[in-house]
């Protein structure tokens, strides 16, 4: 089964440049591939992947952190699904707006799967 979060809003420092370094918005796109395991004919939050947790964890962590770079975010944010057991994989996308001259945003992906 698959689990995706469209256009999660976060908060956190991202760059390495002085004027950087201020609280900003970023969107992440997260595709989550999971065991739902017995949830499907139990109907019980507790028998599957609970996404509420999983954005505030996620969410909790990254705004109070200091990134440098938009990679060590997306790592960051892999890990901590990857924490559940029930998640197989996971592909994150992390926009960061207003970064380049000529460029809208510049997005960083990522995927990885438990091996």
């Amino acid at each position: 089964m698959k689990m995706i979060f469209k256009n999660l809003q976060i908060e956190t420092i991202l760059g390495v440049h002085d004027y950087e370094k201020k609280l900003r918005l970023f969107t992440v796109q997260l595709e989550i591939d999971f065991n739902p395991g017995i949830a499907a004919t139990t109907d019980y939050i507790g028998d599957t992947l609970n996404y509420s947790e999983i954005e505030k964890k996620i969410v909790n962590h990254v705004r109070t952190q200091d990134y440098n770079l938009i990679e060590r975010l997306v790592e960051d944010i892999l890990n901590l699904v990857l924490e559940y057991d029930q998640v197989l994989s996971c592909r994150a996308i992390v926009e960061k707006k207003g970064c380049t001259k000529y460029s809208e945003s510049i997005c960083m992906e990522q995927y990885k799967d438990r091996n």
